[in-house]
């Protein structure tokens, strides 16, 4: 689901970089809101799916897939950090750095093939899988390390536009926690899923309500919670729909 996410929300961001490539400020901005945007539809899908693996592998795979909520939370994390650093793609196409981002890609990738054989010649087919999310991660860090050089973007910037959605995540992830870790397991089927839509709408609303509580609490700056908070209510117009409160 991340990655599914994820990669159809870099399509339009491309040409909007496009337009505003000779100004430094802008295309900054546009980084910035689009990296918030992207993190915040695709973070708390993917550390939902870590908290709740055990029971997407009990209700959506089978027993045949018994012991596969582990390699679950490792694709999660792996998919979140690569769904960060493929953002950044395009930026090295529209600032015309195709040496550098086949030289990083190489690199990377070369890192990435010593270590995930070693890792699992030597501790098994789930350290493998794990030095994917792990070597993901730090590719990642370079990418975005480059934009520092190439568009100027600082950290105290990326950072300030988006420690509400990692606060509203950690928010969620605490409550979701403590939830499966307190809810009585359910050893039928239909029990599991009780569990699972309970856990998925608990973290849903953990997410929605401190991130909108902390956005208004900021004076409503512009950012993802503006873009979503103007889009529901259009989404829900189409479909024939009113919010009961005013948008």
């Amino acid at each position: 689901p991340v990655s599914e996410v994820a990669a159809p929300i870099r399509g339009p961001m491309y040409a909007g970089y496009a337009k505003v490539l000779h100004d430094k400020e802008r295309l900054c901005r546009h980084v910035v809101d689009g990296l918030a945007l992207t993190l915040m539809i695709i973070t708390p899908l993917s550390i939902g799916i870590v908290l709740t693996a055990k029971l997407i592998e009990q209700v959506a795979l089978g027993a045949e897939w018994a012991g596969a909520a582990p390699f679950i939370q490792v694709c999660a994390f792996y998919a979140l950090f690569e769904g960060i650093g493929e953002f950044t793609h395009n930026l090295y196409v529209v600032k015309d750095r195709q040496r550098r981002f086949v030289a990083i890609m190489g690199l990377t990738t070369a890192i990435r093939v010593v270590l995930v054989v070693w890792a699992g010649l030597t501790h098994g087919v789930l350290a493998a899988a794990a030095m994917f999310a792990v070597t993901s991660f730090f590719s990642s860090a370079i990418w975005f390390g480059q934009l520092t050089v190439m568009i100027g973007l600082s950290i105290r910037r990326t950072i300030a536009a988006m420690w509400r959605i990692f606060t509203a995540t950690a928010i969620m992830s605490a409550g979701v926690f403590y939830f499966l870790s307190t809810w009585p397991y359910g050893e039928t089927m239909p029990g599991r899923i009780a569990e699972l839509i309970i856990a998925v709408a608990t973290g849903g609303a953990l997410y929605i309500g401190p991130l909108l509580g902390l956005w208004i609490a900021c004076g409503r700056p512009a950012g993802p919670e503006d873009h979503a908070a103007k889009a529901i209510p259009q989404l829900l117009a189409r479909l024939g729909l009113r919010l009961p409160i005013p948008a």
